[in-house]
């Protein structure tokens, strides 16, 4: 069964996607059981492969780079971005009661993928508090919390 979403606003650029990764969240790279809750159901099919035009593919590095989001296979082994607001949820849901250090004791995480979720959380961490004292420092926050 699949359920469809109403509003599918259309991805023509690298902004758009940053903005579609931004506004839901977490967004799968390539169509899935909820129609329209996709990169490729957001892209007009001329954008895909072609040499005249960048399209998703072209994007996916400087959307990383721009909304500091995640991306891999995180949706039923398909690939897809995680904003850094959403992916501690995300991680947090996807562990089965284990919490980050005993995953990485037992092998169940890679020391990388650890480094990645202990950025994710240190940006998220200072994200909320620069919101909060907006005339704090990044660096002076960081200072009083680490």
């Amino acid at each position: 069964m699949h359920t469809q979403l109403t509003v599918t606003p259309l991805i023509h650029s690298c902004e758009d996607l940053c903005n579609l990764v931004h506004e839901y969240g977490f967004l799968p790279f390539m169509r899935n059981e909820i129609s329209g809750f996709s990169v490729e159901d957001h892209t007009p099919p001329a954008l895909w492969f072609t040499e005249d035009k960048e399209g998703p593919w072209e994007w996916k590095g400087p959307v990383i780079q721009k909304t500091h989001c995640a991306y891999g296979e995180y949706f039923n082994n398909k690939a897809g971005f995680i904003s850094a607001a959403w992916f501690i949820d995300f991680a947090n849901y996807r562990r089965d009661g284990y919490d980050l250090d005993t995953r990485y004791e037992d092998g169940l995480l890679r020391s990388s993928d650890r480094l990645v979720y202990e950025q994710l959380e240190k940006e998220r961490i200072l994200a909320h508090l620069t919101q909060r004292w907006p005339r704090a420092s990044a660096a002076q926050i960081l200072k009083i919390i680490y």
